[in-house]
């Protein structure tokens, strides 16, 4: 995929695991502020996941969350530096998250199963150009024209960033949300039969 650029790959990469690494950090210091949301939807997801819930459902209703926050996260590429912020703010509300049920034995060893790596990169290709859109309106803001910049941006505007999205992030997202969903399922009914 030539439209990826490595600068605001490592970007989009660094803003997202520092969010991550430094959430368990937020937990343990009991930062209200920032553990309000988290714990929030995760105990609502919990709650709604433990009903009976077709497959389909739960397949809609975690596509549904993971495509709207990149999605937000996409559009917020016309704000200068807003998705640097939001991406951030990702990291550390999965990281919340993930170590309010896995706890700190489980909370790296989460990275390495195939939906976190395939949301890893959905992420990753979502962030990019949002960045690459970004960096485009922070230019235009400060009214500054700049040689590297169309290197940086190679005249991306938002609906190539929106195809990629659908063609690349959105795929992505699928069959990530497929696999959990069968993961889901599969820890649900091995539930029911030890009670």
């Amino acid at each position: 995929m030539k439209d990826l650029n490595p600068i605001t790959i490592f970007i989009t990469l660094v803003i997202f695991f520092t969010g991550y690494f430094i959430a368990p950090i937020i937990y343990r210091n009991n930062i209200k502020l920032l553990l309000i949301y988290p714990i929030w939807i995760t105990k609502k997801l919990n709650q709604f996941l433990s009903r009976k819930l077709k497959f389909y459902l739960i397949f809609a209703i975690i596509l549904f969350f993971n495509s709207s926050t990149l999605f937000i996260i996409l559009i917020s590429g016309f704000v200068p530096l807003l998705p640097a912020l939001l991406i951030f703010w990702l990291g550390i509300n999965l990281g919340i998250s993930i170590f309010h049920i896995s706890g700190k034995n489980h909370y790296f060893l989460v990275l390495v199963n195939p939906v976190a790596i395939l949301e890893i990169i959905a992420t990753t290709i979502t962030g990019n150009f949002s960045i690459k859109l970004s960096i485009i309106n922070l230019y235009k803001t400060l009214k500054v024209s700049s040689p590297n910049l169309a290197s940086l941006i190679d005249n991306k505007t938002f609906i190539t960033a929106l195809k990629i999205f659908i063609h690349y992030s959105l795929p992505i997202l699928i069959i990530a949300a497929i696999i959990e969903t069968v993961m889901i399922t599969l820890i649900k009914r091995k539930s029911e039969r030890i009670d």
